[in-house]
């Protein structure tokens, strides 16, 4: 195990990229205060992202870094699996949770809430910034690549379940209906699966070095703009919802308490031991402990706008936008707790 940094190492290595990545969002925010950004454009920011950038970024740095037979890549299909497991065991919490505490119409997108985290549009840029080259705790390529493997087990129960938990208490009729195949494929989720299968296939193996970074330039170039766009779009989502519209504190105090406490403390717990046992490669951990102090996925927000009832929407909007801003709180404090427990340098090979 890696020797843990030191505070001041820790508040300059967690505090500057973080502040960083919020100097976007506060911009994002003042661009659709001035309305150069508006709802419209938003969506189709978040549109371009979901659709073009983010899938670019996928299938690039799957592509290039991801070596499913290498030893360092040992046990990688775990990373999707513990993402299933984490939602499994997350809605069942909630579940309990929302009988006690949740007005029965409310308890499905309560379930959503707790269940869906952010794990990908906080993470990238959060990952990005700690494994930076010149850092010197690992390779952001290579920790960019497990992150997105245990993406490809959430996004497709965000894209089923979610869904199916918000047209609970009855969306509009057009949407209403049916399982949304075309929901659950979406672009990000085909990037990953492709760029996986060519991985499985070992064809980026049989192709020389320079000729596999001359086909994929383009396409990494793309990818390069998924991270100042994401926190662009994030705070222009931010800025959307109407903060005014509060749910109960019942529920923000349940749904914050759950995903900003319960879950890290476990984390820690369980992947400490894990550590301190050799049964699990540092990098991975890694990953693991950040899904753990995420807030709810903004997809969900959006999701709720158009597949649940007006009600269910202003619901989950408020729950997404307090928690947004618990997590700026949250999560420079769970880095630095993991930071001084177990330190963020990956090995070589792990």
């Amino acid at each position: 195990m890696s020797t843990p940094d030191g505070f001041w190492s820790l508040l300059s290595l967690t505090g500057a990229p973080l502040l960083q990545l919020l100097a976007l969002v506060v911009a994002g925010i003042v661009l659709y205060r001035v309305r150069i950004l508006d709802e419209p454009m938003v969506d189709r920011l978040a549109r371009l992202v979901i659709s073009v950038t983010l899938p670019c970024l996928i299938l690039a740095t799957i592509v290039t870094r991801f070596r499913p037979y290498d030893a360092g890549f040992a046990g990688w299909y775990a990373l999707p699996l513990a993402a299933v497991g984490m939602v499994v065991a997350a809605a069942g919490v909630a579940s309990v949770m929302g009988r006690w505490i949740v007005p029965a119409p409310r308890r499905p997108a309560f379930r959503v809430v707790c269940s869906f985290h952010n794990a990908g549009y906080l993470n990238i840029p959060i990952v990005a910034a700690i494994y930076a080259h010149g850092q010197g705790h690992g390779d952001a390529e290579g920790m960019l690549v497990l992150l997105f493997l245990f993406i490809l087990g959430i996004s497709p129960m965000m894209w089923s379940l979610g869904v199916r938990w918000l047209r609970a208490d009855g969306g509009p009729p057009s949407v209403n209906r049916g399982w949304r195949v075309k929901q659950i494929l979406s672009p990000p989720f085909v990037a990953n699966v492709l760029a996986v299968a060519l991985c499985l296939l070992n064809w980026p193996s049989r192709v020389r070095p320079d000729t596999l970074a001359q086909v994929l330039a383009p396409i990494r170039w793309t990818g390069d703009c998924t991270i100042p766009l994401i926190m662009l779009t994030l705070g222009g989502i931010l800025a959307g919802l109407r903060s005014a519209q509060r749910p109960p504190m019942r529920s923000l105090v349940a749904a914050g308490g759950f995903r900003f406490v319960v879950m890290p403390l476990l984390g820690l717990a369980v992947l400490g031991g894990l550590l301190a046992h050799g049964w699990l490669p540092k990098g991975y951990a890694v990953i693991l402990f950040l899904q753990t102090m995420m807030p709810t996925a903004t997809g969900m927000a959006v999701a709720a706008r158009r597949y649940g009832s007006a009600e269910t929407s202003e619901y989950v909007n408020g729950m997404v936008f307090v928690l947004y801003l618990a997590a700026l709180v949250v999560i420079p404090f769970w880095l630095m707790v993991w930071g001084g427990l177990f330190g963020f340098a990956v090995p070589s090979g792990s």
